[in-house]
């Protein structure tokens, strides 16, 4: 019974509907939190990017780089996905990277210190420094289609009006509002994580923020990145996370197995983020049999 159950779990992982299945789940992932109905016009391309890396089994760490570093056109590149569901925002980019790939919600001390986990207001703006130099700009193709194309602004700037964008136009850093003077410019902040402390100087150019982050993130040491996919597809498969939200997770939250997620997460990292090789394992359990 063990060989023939571990047959077809081989069987199901090399059908390209795992793929098309699991690539569905993400897209819902990303598109989630959309800021606006235009992000639906890259979902086509994020949805058969999602499902070819998932099928050719491409490490879970590669595909979420390709998303924090991503350019091009939405309509052809999906690793865009995540900066056209935010429309290029950077803070808004910053909360849902942390959401998607560490499971940690610190987007929730965006105006002042997490209420519930140790996240302060500060290290939330400290992580959307990395961000500020994504430029989404609208390019027409023909006179009734329009694409959007995702680009590094590294160009010197005018400040503007701070009221009026998420971000001073083209700013070269991200500043941390000041909520009794909205009017004002801000605190400008130098790009840290607040993981680990680990920091880029100002100045720094987009794609090396953005592939300094992404390398941060990724890290197999960073344990939170390997838990926040052990728990989504734990939580997928069997009907409950470790972690309740599924995407709420992190020092200061209550894991019902720790033991299991820690075989889970470290077996996961030890393989190089072997997606495939995850889904095996768990579907190998009593506790997904049962």
């Amino acid at each position: 019974a063990t060989e023939k159950r571990d047959k077809t779990i081989v069987q199901m992982l090399a059908d390209p509907r795992f793929g098309e299945n699991w690539g569905r789940y993400w897209r819902d992932v990303i598109m989630y939190r959309k800021q606006e109905d235009r992000a639906l016009i890259a979902q086509p391309a994020l949805t058969e990017y999602l499902t070819e890396q998932l099928n050719k089994n491409t490490p879970w760490d590669e595909i979420a780089r390709s998303f924090m570093t991503a350019t091009g056109d939405v309509k052809e590149n999906g690793a865009t996905g995540i900066i056209m569901a935010q429309n290029g925002m950077t803070s808004d980019i910053a909360s849902e990277v942390s959401r998607i790939f560490l499971g940690v919600q610190i987007q929730c001390a965006n105006c002042h210190d997490h209420k519930t986990d140790r996240w302060k207001r500060n290290q939330f703006h400290q992580l959307a420094a990395f961000f500020p130099r994504i430029s989404l700009r609208q390019q027409m193709e023909t006179d009734e289609k329009r694409t959007f194309v995702v680009a590094s602004n590294d160009r010197p700037f005018k400040p503007v009006n701070p009221k009026l964008a998420d971000k001073p136009i083209g700013s070269p850093e991200h500043y941390m509002p000041d909520l009794k003077h909205p009017e004002s410019e801000g605190t400008k902040m130098q790009p840290v994580f607040f993981l680990t402390g680990q920091s880029l100087p100002f100045g720094t150019p987009d794609m090396q923020r953005r592939e300094t982050i992404a390398k941060w993130i990724t890290d197999p040491r960073d344990e939170w990145f390997a838990k926040a996919f052990v728990n989504r597809v734990w939580g997928e498969l069997v009907g409950e996370g470790f972690y309740n939200p599924i995407d709420d997770i992190g020092p200061d939250r209550t894991c019902t197995a720790p033991k299991t997620m820690d075989i889970l997460a470290h077996e996961f990292v030890d393989s190089g983020f072997d997606i495939k090789r995850l889904y095996h394992i768990i579907a190998n359990t009593d506790a997904y049999q049962r």
